[in-house]
């Protein structure tokens, strides 16, 4: 089964739709606002100050949504957006808003407040970040600007503050400026325990501040103003990330933004280790050796309704390009990519990349040197291939050498004469085809699994059988795989007959490259890429609807008690479900993969 982002994307949009919008941020935040306590204050004083200039230099991770009222709004006009809203899907839609009106409704009860309150708190930005501190501990803290819900935030610090008397929780209240930071500390759990930070909350304006302790709730408030040093949009990794990223012409920012810095946490937790059990020094020298400094992080945006595309998303990796180090292996070449004359129309998705194969290989021969010892590798494989079981192959010479580093893959979804045929299919290119002809025949003659030559349209190739595999002749699915040499390129197909697809030829059908919603879609590529994609989202949705409908109930824990059968024909949506698009350019700097769908098209 096929399900992509849209399947995604509209799981989301379901709660979109039903007025629960907030629900997928706030229902952390349900938590996270139960920290007021009965005294609140919450009078617009403040101009708005975005999040990424009141928070930390040294923060790790970052999500926000810019604002949550813009954001339902935008989203209600996109494709998708609309999808849930149609007619087609009211039953099914009527019966998740009330299933999840009764899974909350014991919250609600205890909160004295509807769903449909709770959810409109969130009014402007939403803001999650993490911070690692020099000793490798995690912080958090969440930023929520609740507008003019002050009142609702009130009935929610009550309920809270009767919790924390109820739980024997120690109230602290710290006064900075003109701002009050409120701490707890929960009791020790036994005599050998001690208090432990239960979390720290202020109000300032319209926006509540909730954090894992005093000290991280504090760093965002002397940060208020946003006219300070040291915060997180002077991150140059962040700010790098996000330049990538921006929208060609346009100064506005995303509707939401992400960051993470997986080198520092790394580091941050070896850190810790070396320094609480002397046992890190090992670790951080191997980070180093593998050169994990070199990823300086990696972020993106997600945009709606901004110009010609229905949503865009752009996400940056972003690195430092020095060797030796991991970071090599990303290494690929930009040109005009094109999917082959054999692939059809009717294919579910196809994708391409160009990959460094020759760097790709020096980039792990390098650290097996750095991390083994020198010529480490190269003396593994060359013991391999005179082991006389090996039938003399090199994977060097004879495998990785034949590789141009160009690979095609492919999806197909469908059924043919009423039997279902679905399954992936790789095509890598290859430097000389007799050569690799030679180097099959010895895989094959390894005896890891059946290999079976036999001929199909004038073509030899290899079925290749697992040990117990069987055709299922209900489904018509096959569990045989096969590889064939054709046009320059060893084929690997999951199920064999996607293979003798290929081998068929594309006769009558139509070609991918010459089809209108490829053309469409490709016309907004770049004329050089290291990557494209290219997906028809009508067909995942089928698939995903299809399964959803047929699934025995409890096969998808924590959906028990939706009644997908009152989901509609898949068909009757295909009019907001175009072909989507993605492509990866590289620089200097590091990679930039972006994926789009566009505007409905005029008939």
């Amino acid at each position: 089964m096929w399900v992509g982002n849209r399947g995604l994307l509209v799981a989301a949009g379901l709660i979109l739709s039903a007025g629960l919008s907030a629900g997928l941020a706030t229902g952390l935040f349900t938590g996270l606002t139960s920290v007021l306590s009965t005294g609140s204050t919450a009078a617009f004083a403040d101009a708005a100050v975005p999040g990424d200039r009141r928070l930390p230099k040294n923060v790790v991770a970052y999500l926000s949504v810019r604002n949550v009222q813009e954001f339902k709004s935008q989203w209600s006009h996109t494709q998708c957006g609309r999808m849930i809203a149609d007619d087609a899907l009211q039953s099914f839609r009527n019966d998740f808003v009330k299933q999840v009106t009764e899974a909350a409704h014991e919250l609600c009860d205890d909160l004295g407040m509807s769903l449909s309150e709770l959810l409109s708190i969130p009014q402007g930005e939403v803001t999650l970040a993490a911070t690692v501190q020099p000793g490798g501990t995690l912080n958090w803290v969440a930023l929520l600007d609740f507008g003019e819900q002050a009142a609702a935030m009130r009935q929610l610090g009550q309920k809270y503050a009767a919790y924390v008397k109820k739980n024997d929780f120690t109230c602290q209240s710290e006064k900075c400026g003109d701002t009050n930071i409120v701490s707890y500390q929960a009791p020790p759990a036994d005599a050998n325990d001690h208090p432990r930070d239960a979390g720290a909350w202020f109000v300032k304006g319209s926006m509540l501040v909730v954090g894992s302790d005093p000290a991280t709730v504090g760093d965002v408030l002397t940060r208020w103003d946003g006219k300070q040093d040291g915060t997180l949009s002077e991150n140059g990794a962040y700010r790098g990330i996000l330049d990538k990223c921006r929208s060609q012409g346009s100064a506005a920012p995303a509707p939401v933004t992400w960051f993470f810095d997986p080198c520092l946490v790394l580091q941050r937790l070896a850190a810790e280790k070396r320094e609480s059990l002397g046992q890190g020094k090992p670790a951080v020298e191997l980070l180093s050796t593998l050169g994990i400094e070199k990823f300086k992080g990696v972020g993106g945006v997600f945009e709606m309704g901004r110009g010609e595309f229905d949503t865009v998303s752009r996400t940056f990796v972003m690195l430092e390009r020095t060797l030796p180090g991991l970071v090599n292996l990303l290494e690929f070449e930009m040109s005009a990519q094109v999917p082959p004359t054999w692939v059809s129309a009717d294919w579910t998705s196809y994708k391409a990349i160009n990959w460094n194969t020759a760097k790709g290989y020096a980039a792990i021969e390098n650290l097996a040197d750095l991390i083994i010892g020198p010529g480490a590798l190269g003396f593994q494989i060359q013991q391999f291939a005179d082991n006389p079981a090996s039938r003399g192959l090199h994977l060097k010479k004879d495998l990785i050498d034949q590789l141009t580093g160009t690979v095609h893959a492919v999806e197909l979804e469908g059924e043919n004469e009423g039997k279902i045929i679905q399954g992936s299919l790789l095509a890598v290119a290859i430097q000389d085809v007799v050569e690799m002809q030679t180097t099959l025949a010895k895989i094959a003659e390894l005896g890891l699994m059946k290999f079976t030559e036999r001929e199909f349209q004038g073509q030899m190739f290899y079925e290749i059988e697992s040990a117990g595999a069987s055709d299922d002749a209900t489904s018509g699915t096959s569990e045989k795989s096969g590889i064939a040499i054709v046009e320059g390129h060893v084929l690997l197909a999951s199920d064999v007959r996607l293979l003798e697809r290929v081998l068929r030829g594309v006769d009558a059908a139509e070609a991918l490259a010459d089809s209108r919603a490829y053309k469409r879609v490709a016309s907004r590529f770049p004329p050089q890429t290291a990557y494209i994609g290219f997906s028809r989202q009508d067909v995942q949705m089928k698939s995903l609807f299809d399964a959803l409908k047929t699934a025995p109930p409890g096969l998808v824990p924590g959906l028990e008690r939706f009644d997908f059968s009152k989901l509609p024909d898949a068909d009757v949506l295909k009019k907001y479900l175009p072909a989507t698009g993605s492509y990866m350019q590289h620089d200097l700097q590091g990679l930039l993969l972006t994926t789009f769908s566009l505007r409905h098209e005029a008939p």
